[in-house]
């Protein structure tokens, strides 16, 4: 479960929305921490062919459509193809341990430039 300023959004509803676009091959849908919301919805996906930053504005723009403004994914994170267990499951661990790390390198960052 994510939750975004005090709204619980699921996971797989994001992931199902994003899996019914032609271009995404695989959707994975993790939080982000963020020091005003709690958590940001981030996706990860595999897409057929090419990514691009216009394919992830299409992305966005399509979720947007389907979804309530904040379940929309405010990054989409590209990968050949998603993190598995030896069960064949998605490892969300790992990619949340991702997402934490870049919000943990964005702080350090922005402190260094704030300094």
């Amino acid at each position: 479960m994510i939750i975004r300023g005090g709204e619980n959004i699921a996971p797989r509803e994001v992931e199902e929305v994003l899996m019914w676009h032609a271009a995404v091959r695989e959707a994975a849908v993790v939080g982000r921490p963020d020091p005003i919301y709690g958590e940001q919805v981030v996706a990860y996906v595999a897409v057929q062919g090419a990514w691009s930053e216009e394919m992830a504005q299409e992305l966005r723009q399509y979720a947007a459509r389907r979804l309530s403004p904040h379940k929309v994914p405010v990054d989409f994170m590209a990968l050949d193809a998603l993190p598995r267990n030896q069960m064949g499951k998605v490892e969300r661990r790992l990619l949340r341990m991702r997402e934490q790390a870049r919000a943990a390198a964005c702080k350090v960052e922005h402190a260094v430039f704030v300094s």
